[in-house]
Formats: C-alpha cells, structure tokens, sequence
C-alpha cells in the first residue's frame, strides 16, 4: 500500500495555531478494537504483530495552511482486509480537506482480493461459452436448412452471452494491471448483458405463447 501526495488542508481563518499531529492508522480489520490521550489516537499493538496497527502522522506548524504527508510505502505481508483511517482529535481542524490517493497493490495486482473472484469466474465463463459457442455454431451450420427462428434467437442470446463474459474479465484483468477501471469496457459489458437478458427473456415469452 503507498500514499501518494496526501495533502491536508485547513480553513485560512485557523490557520494562526499550530495543530494536534493528524495521524494515519492501517489496520486489519481483525485489529479494529485495538484502534482518544487528548490529541492522538489510542491504539494497542495487535496481539499476533507488535508493529502493527502503523500509526504515524503530521502537524500544522503556526500560519500554515497546507501540510503534506511525505510519500510512504507499507508492506504488508499478512493476508486479510485492511483499513485506512486519516483521524484528528483537534476540534479546530473540524474543516479539514485530504487531498491525494492512495495506491493498494496485491501480488496478482490492482484488483481487491474481494473481486479476484470475479476475474477468476468470468474467465472461466469466457471459455464455456466459446466451447458452447463452438458446439451451437457447427450444429447450426449442418442443419441451417433446418433452423427455425426461434434458434436464431437462442443463437443471438449466446453470441451476446459470449462477449458479455469476455468484456467483463476484460475489465477485471485491465483494472488488475493498471488499477484504473476501464470506463468503456464496462460500459459495453454492462449493454451486452441488457440486451442478452432482453432477448432471453423474449425467447421465454415466445417459447411460452406457443
């Protein structure tokens, strides 16, 4: 995890004090109860890893009204769900504004350990349709003399089928690698699913009315 040009700032008119520090807490999840003396947070080192939750932090000087955390890197080595607190027990700083990002990177990549699932599963899913893809194709071909409209439909509903799958683990791997969700794939995947579901729900309709 890194913190990118975080950059606190205060309201001008209170801007002649210098400042309680302004601190950041990384902690799992499982820490939480670990996680005010009068001025900073209160913590207890976790039970299972003394060093952690990571607190540290910044102060206003008198007449400033912009203080920057310098850029730092956190290893974390532990598997888990992690959380990220920017606290001030400072009644004058009731105005703050953070400004900046941070940066979570997992060994597989950007993608939350959440949604890996996701990535895994529409991969997955990409290759089942394209062998159904494969299987439904060569049938229609041999008996396209054959081919009622109805089958064009259920034809239909599998191509879009096939490119929802694939846009949407397109866009897992690309916000993988970059950590930036591609807008555009996303888009596009959520329009196939619409229409496929659309044209799926009409096949149902139409299989009913006869």
């Amino acid at each position: 995890m890194r913190l990118e040009r975080i950059k606190f700032r205060k309201n001008k008119e209170f801007s002649n004090f210098s400042s309680w520090p302004i601190q950041v807490v990384l902690f799992e999840v499982e820490d939480r109860e670990c996680v005010c003396a009068e001025g900073q947070v209160i913590y207890r080192p976790s039970i299972e890893n003394p060093d952690w939750p990571q607190v540290f932090g910044v102060s206003f000087e008198i007449d400033a009204e912009v203080v920057m955390l310098p850029l730092k890197s956190i290893q974390i080595t532990k598997i888990g769900i992690y959380n990220l607190y920017f606290i001030h027990c400072d009644t004058r700083l009731k105005e703050l504004v953070v400004e900046g990002k941070t940066v979570w990177k997992i060994p597989s990549g950007y993608l939350p350990g959440r949604m890996m699932p996701m990535k895994i599963f529409y991969q997955f899913m990409s290759f089942a349709y394209v062998l159904l893809g494969i299987f439904w194709f060569s049938q229609y071909v041999r008996f396209w003399r054959e081919v009622y409209p109805l089958q064009n439909c259920i034809t239909l509903v599998i191509t879009l089928g096939m490119f929802k799958m694939a846009l949407w683990y397109f866009d897992y791997a690309e916000f993988s690698e970059t950590g930036i969700r591609p807008t555009r794939t996303t888009i596009w995947a959520v329009t196939f699913g619409t229409v496929k579901r659309t044209v799926a729900r009409l096949v149902i309709l139409m299989v009913i009315g006869e």
